[in-house]
């Protein structure tokens, strides 16, 4: 959408196809459901995975546009609170998602319910908010008063030359310091989901039927909890924040139509490399921690001790995260993902559970971060290879990479827990020495197969690094203090 050169604006366009494709395949994908449940057929599954994928990609096109728009219309001192409020409407969609699907679906689990109407209330809450783009955003105008405003108002470089070299101002470390802690809190809340699910759901499921189990009203608290707990911690990035807009951003050429932006991208050898490597160690990551509940309930015996798995990923990240700068300063970060990836690979091997689950989460955040340094390098990169700088498209990328894990991990956990027979009313009791044996190659082996391959191709490919990043910036300030030189 950075491209596009509609006169609707660069975003409407693509929010409003969109949007509109994405609520005819919703309204498709329940009529399907409903279909293959009164006669089952293969092909029903094939087009109702087809349209899945569509109704997936629809999505991408008109989010990424939606949420762009924000900034492109918002003066810079009140994007932090315009941030605030897209945070705000989406914890709050969740909350009315929550409220339709308790009024509609009242039934036992083992009843066959449709899903046409809650996806018929979806599908016209997005097309009156479609509406609400259209007639109420005039797009162009808007970005028009905000390239104004900014010509009025020049922002310099937040870093300041002392005695000691660049520093940043202290405000703008305390941006620095609300979004490290956000992302931290982040890590914190995401594996604490983990630590927290069985005894918050099934303790609200005892307060509201009085039976000790995971029931509907438990995970209905559930979701209330953790979206509040993650509104609260996107507040602190939108309102603790501050934006940088370096040279190298401001003076940027113009990049073209959609086609040449992907052609950029394509052309920026050191993304993709990164990015591949990021995604093999993605989907390795998530077939693995996707099936961990299924480790304790059926190979243990212990389900009740699940919360094990997610206190382990909190300590490490707790104790990690802040030293990953510090370990930084000295240690290329190349060889920081490198001996990250050497740790996930040992505790495959390893018998005790609790050992291998320190030694499989230590590096995450080291793996994670470092991925998330290379492409943010890999902009400038690109920009002095083609001339175009991507950073929207560019940034894009490693989210798009944990959607697709994210959707992948889905399907790899129903094909293990089928595959190990741990379905139905089978107990750990039940599990043969062949079942276990399927559950750790595909939940264990495989995943390592995957690990490996991530770190050969890092180890093989990527080259960007700390000081070749640093030259590139300086090329690229020479360029363009080149350039302002010859129009004067």
């Amino acid at each position: 959408s950075d491209k596009c050169t509609s006169r609707l604006g660069r975003r409407r366009p693509y929010i409003l196809f969109g949007t509109l494709a994405a609520v005819a395949v919703m309204m498709a994908l329940p009529i399907l459901t409903d279909s293959f449940h009164a006669s089952p057929d293969a092909w029903k599954q094939v087009c109702f995975i087809i349209g899945l994928g569509i109704l997936l990609t629809a999505m991408g096109a008109y989010r990424s546009p939606a949420v762009a728009l924000m900034p492109d219309v918002t003066p810079k001192p009140l994007r932090s609170k315009a941030n605030a409020i897209i945070n705000l409407m989406g914890a709050l969609g969740g909350i009315i998602y929550l409220i339709i699907t308790t009024f509609l679906y009242k039934t036992t689990a083992d009843v066959y319910v449709s899903y046409l109407p809650l996806f018929a209330i979806v599908g016209g809450i997005m097309l009156a908010a479609l509406a609400v783009i259209l007639l109420c955003v005039d797009e162009p105008k808007l970005v028009a008063e905000q390239r104004r405003y900014e010509d009025a108002h020049p922002e310099d470089n937040l870093t300041q030359v002392t005695e000691n070299g660049e520093t940043l101002p202290k405000d703008v470390k305390r941006s620095l310091g609300f979004l490290l802690a956000s992302i931290a809190l982040w890590f914190i809340g995401y594996n604490g989901v983990t630590v927290i699910v069985v005894p918050v759901v099934s303790w609200f499921t005892w307060k509201f039927t009085g039976q000790w189990e995971q029931g509907r009203t438990g995970w209905a608290a559930f979701a209330i909890i953790i979206a509040v707990l993650g509104l609260l911690t996107a507040w602190s990035v939108a309102f603790g924040t501050r934006e940088n807009q370096g040279g190298l951003r401001a003076k940027a050429e113009a990049n073209g139509n959609p086609i040449e932006a992907f052609k950029a991208i394509a052309q920026n050898d050191q993304l993709l490399w990164v990015a591949l490597s990021y995604l093999l160690y993605s989907v390795a990551n998530v077939a693995t921690t996707g099936v961990l509940f299924y480790q304790f309930k059926y190979v243990l015996g212990a389900p009740d001790s699940f919360s094990i798995a997610g206190i382990i990923p909190v300590i490490t990240g707790l104790g990690t995260t802040p030293l990953y700068p510090v370990l930084n300063r000295r240690i290329p970060r190349r060889w920081l993902y490198t001996a990250g990836m050497a740790l996930i690979i040992a505790p495959m091997n390893l018998p005790v559970v609790i050992v291998a689950l320190v030694l499989f989460y230590l590096p995450a955040q080291t793996i994670q971060m470092t991925a998330i340094l290379s492409m943010t390098d890999s902009i400038e990169y690109g920009q002095l290879k083609t001339g175009k700088r991507n950073e929207a498209v560019t940034l894009s990328v490693r989210p798009m990479l944990d959607k697709i894990a994210g959707a992948l991990s889905n399907g790899i956990v129903g094909f293990v827990v089928v595959a190990a027979g741990m379905v139905g009313n089978a107990t750990a009791a039940d599990m043969t020495a062949a079942n276990i044996r399927t559950f750790k190659t595909c939940a264990y082996y495989l995943p390592l197969a995957g690990i490996v391959a991530s770190l050969v191709v890092f180890l093989l490919t990527v080259k960007i690094d700390e000081n070749m990043h640093a030259h590139i910036v300086e090329q690229l300030e020479g360029r363009l203090a080149s350039e302002e030189a010859d129009k004067q």
